[in-house]
């Protein structure tokens, strides 16, 4: 968990039982949207919807629904093969991804 800052970052409340995991959680959606980006950059489309849908799966697993949604919008993307699109899904994931809190629910 990120300390407290002035900041208004993103917040997601999660249950308790996932706290541990959070750390695991977090490295494997920034590798897996460096992999996304790299397949994008190379306009890869099936690999970046496989990557997306493995981050939308994870986020739903763990409550983070904003986040979910944001890789739902690159699969769409690159489902109409729409790179630009594509390309601001992921730079909008990337800064979620680093400005994102958290906190157990109580």
């Amino acid at each position: 968990m990120k300390t407290p800052s002035s900041s208004k970052s993103p917040l997601v409340r999660i249950a308790p039982e996932l706290a541990p995991l959070m750390p695991l959680f977090f490295a494997q959606c920034r590798e897996d949207a460096a992999i996304l980006a790299d397949a994008l950059a190379r306009e890869d489309f099936p690999a970046v919807c496989r990557r997306a849908h493995s981050i939308k799966g994870a986020a739903l697993n763990f409550g983070f629904e904003a986040l979910a949604a944001m890789t739902f919008d690159i699969e769409t993307s690159c489902e109409a093969f729409d790179v630009r699109a594509a390309a601001d899904c992921a730079a909008q994931m990337a800064k979620y991804l680093e400005e994102v809190d958290y906190e157990p629910k109580r």
